[in-house]
């Protein structure tokens, strides 16, 4: 793929000018922030409906002092309670399940995207992640990315919830993702949406893609398809 294209440009300005995270401003276009019984919860089903039942066999999660900045190692004890890829049902999805210290899990890199139902700018970002895991252009699913949306907040800024993470899926159609709910906020910012890039092998931040401005021409970012590549992804 090529670089900054318009599509590109336009996503990086976005981007960069993001959502206040205290915003108050709901949105029309981001669907019901009330909650819904029609939410399937499962409780007894974890990650494993995505072939990722806990950590790689034999690693052991870095020890602290941990963070959430460039450099930093998230907190193991991070969990969250929404949908694996393709999954029907909730589950809880733990920051230790995209641990891959020795690439026997087949994660080659790990994005981090917190955002809210009433952030424009992640109302706009959203449509573009099916085409990334898609099966065009470098298809960061066949080269072994996993994509974690965080939802922070609903339409009216209160704590997102499972039926919040739930409505975000099917507005964008990301069932390729994991999308769960963040109602404490795990990797706190003052704008959205808030996108890192982790290494799996060390389970270190690597890159704040937020602040990137040269994209690809589908506007996905470089610095994921270069980091899962070198850690053996095809």
């Amino acid at each position: 793929m090529t670089t900054t294209t318009k599509l590109g440009t336009l996503m990086a300005i976005l981007l960069a000018a993001g959502c206040s995270s205290s915003s108050n401003g709901a949105t029309a276009d981001a669907g019901p922030a009330a909650e819904d019984s029609s939410v399937n919860v499962d409780a007894d089903t974890d990650a494993d409906e995505a072939g990722e039942a806990g950590p790689a066999n034999g690693c052991v999660y870095p020890s602290g002092p941990y963070g959430t900045a460039v450099g930093k190692v998230p907190d193991p004890s991070m969990t969250w309670q929404g949908f694996a890829p393709g999954a029907t049902t909730v589950s809880t999805v733990n920051i230790t399940d995209f641990y891959d210290c020795d690439g026997s899990r087949g994660i080659t890199a790990l994005v981090v995207d917190s955002g809210a139902q009433w952030c424009v700018a992640c109302q706009y970002y959203a449509p573009f992640v099916p085409t990334w895991m898609s099966s065009k252009g470098d298809n960061w699913t066949a080269l072994g990315v996993r994509y974690l949306n965080l939802i922070i907040q609903d339409n009216a800024s209160d704590p997102g919830t499972v039926t919040t993470a739930q409505q975000w899926r099917d507005q964008f159609k990301l069932t390729s993702i994991y999308v769960v709910a963040d109602p404490t906020d795990s990797f706190p910012t003052n704008s959205l949406p808030n996108e890192l890039l982790i290494d799996p092998r060390t389970m270190k931040v690597v890159g704040n893609l937020t602040s990137d401005t040269t994209l690809n021409n589908d506007g996905s970012d470089p610095k994921v398809t270069a980091l899962a590549k070198k850690n053996g992804g095809k």
